[in-house]
């Protein structure tokens, strides 16, 4: 066998050699997106909550955290109502004062709201007694839908969807009582 020969005989037991020693890769399988929607930990909101966009009439984003005001003190308790909105949720307290007979005679609740805003511009509570002191207790648990809409001066209201004398919601909670008008909310800043 000649020099160079052996060289080559050598060259070639060290390529395969090497080529024999490399690493294999396999790519891995592909993968499919179970939710077009973020996990609640990537939105930075609370689990159960999930982002909503809803725009008023101007194109401004809806937004209800704040305070908010009853339409008609002569109808409804004066009552201050604090909402907080994340994503899609919504939480909330309501104080309220009944005056039903005299100045010197007042009548105090305090309310815990949860539920949900929905694209179609409504919000599902649920509503908790948390204190009364009402001579007509109402009930401890009962439900409320309301509608996000503007006023004939642009201005934003939440307003219970149920008629006067429907026994609905809040109302179906406590039959042997008679149902007070539907609650009608205005931000405070903006009330009528």
């Amino acid at each position: 066998m000649t020099p160079f020969a052996a060289r080559r005989k050598l060259l070639l037991a060290v390529v395969v050699t090497v080529i024999g020693c490399q690493p294999t890769f396999s790519l891995p399988p592909p993968t499919i997106p179970s939710s077009v929607v973020s996990p609640a930990g990537d939105t930075g909101l609370p689990s159960g909550c999930a982002p909503i966009d809803l725009r008023d009439p101007d194109g401004a984003r809806v937004e209800l955290t704040g305070e908010w005001e009853a339409e008609n003190p002569l109808t409804a308790p004066e009552e201050q109502v604090l909402l907080q909105q994340v994503g899609d949720c919504v939480w909330g307290t309501v104080h309220g004062v009944y005056r039903p007979d005299s100045e010197d005679e007042r009548e105090t609740f305090v309310v815990n709201l949860g539920g949900d805003v929905a694209p179609a511009f409504t919000v599902d509570l649920e509503v908790v007694m948390v204190y009364q002191d009402a001579r007509f207790p109402f009930a401890p648990y009962s439900t409320m839908a309301m509608f996000i809409e503007w006023d004939a001066d642009g201005r934003i209201r939440l307003r219970e969807d149920r008629d006067p004398n429907e026994r609905a919601g809040r109302c179906a909670a406590q039959p042997q009582l008679d149902c007070p008008p539907p609650v009608t909310w205005y931000r405070a800043d903006h009330s009528p």
